[in-house]
């Protein structure tokens, strides 16, 4: 007799055993991407956190800079409107909440640390934080405490005149104490001879600082220039409206402290 063998429990089986397979994987494959989108998210956000601390670390250097002297020990939020500030709470954006403590090792050290807490995932409480030291640079700079002109030279031995006599050049300035510094803010330029020529344009070591049209005497307000140890000499090149060959000009520099040096009697080539 010939037997036939019914394959139709085996197929059933195979199916199911398959089907049971395929869904295995498919979990697998479901979970594996719901970790790596959970993994994403926390790695985005804990990036997010440190980019925020950094930033408060940024606006306490700004504030250390400004004013050491701001920098009193205690806990606060760090606020951006116009230039940095501690404020009395801490600032939220976001998920996110920023606060900075200031403590003080020494009376002219301050330790910042910025914390960023958030809320992550399924409820968990998350926080970053990050710390940096900041001195009191100005504590260690010198005292200098006449003013500015008192620290003020001038050498009108180099000086040339071209541009059809209109402009003058090497005219140097220099700051004599390398010590201290002085911020020329001011000047004003007399004509001896031409007193109907005017100043129009000044540049200091290459620089624009002003340009107008004033008469002699007139007191020109220009873009103020720090002489100091980095950069001791401030070559003036300045243009007139007429040929000043041969004149006599009596110059007062102005300083940002208000104090006044008076050069006169500088005959021109």
């Amino acid at each position: 007799m010939i037997k036939i063998k019914s394959q139709s429990g085996s197929l059933l089986v195979d199916a199911l055993l398959a089907s049971a397979l395929l869904s295995l994987i498919l979990l697998g494959v479901i979970s594996v991407v719901g970790l790596s989108s959970e993994s994403g998210l926390i790695d985005s956000n804990h990036n997010r956190a440190l980019a925020y601390a950094q930033e408060g670390l940024s606006g306490v250097a700004s504030i250390s800079q400004r004013d050491f002297a701001e920098l009193i020990p205690g806990t606060y939020g760090i606020d951006i409107s116009g230039s940095w500030s501690l404020v009395g709470l801490p600032t939220t954006f976001d998920i996110f909440e920023r606060s900075v403590t200031i403590t003080e090792p020494t009376p002219d050290i301050r330790l910042a640390t910025a914390d960023i807490s958030w809320q992550g995932l399924r409820g968990v409480n998350r926080s970053i934080d990050l710390s940096n030291i900041f001195t009191d640079w100005r504590r260690d700079l010198p005292v200098c405490p006449e003013t500015h002109a008192d620290y003020f030279s001038i050498d009108a031995n180099s000086i040339s005149i071209s541009n059809n006599g209109k402009t003058i050049s090497n005219l140097l300035t220099s700051v004599n104490d390398l010590d201290c510094s002085i911020e020329l803010d001011t000047i004003s330029i007399t004509f001896a001879l031409v007193t109907n020529n005017k100043t129009r344009r000044i540049r200091i070591n290459g620089s624009n600082v002003w340009s107008g049209n004033v008469a002699s005497g007139v007191l020109i307000d220009h873009t103020n220039v720090i002489l100091d140890a980095i950069t001791p000499v401030g070559d003036y090149e300045i243009r007139f409206q007429k040929n000043a060959s041969g004149d006599t000009l009596d110059f007062d520099f102005g300083f940002a402290d208000g104090s006044i040096a008076q050069i006169n009697g500088i005959i021109l080539p």
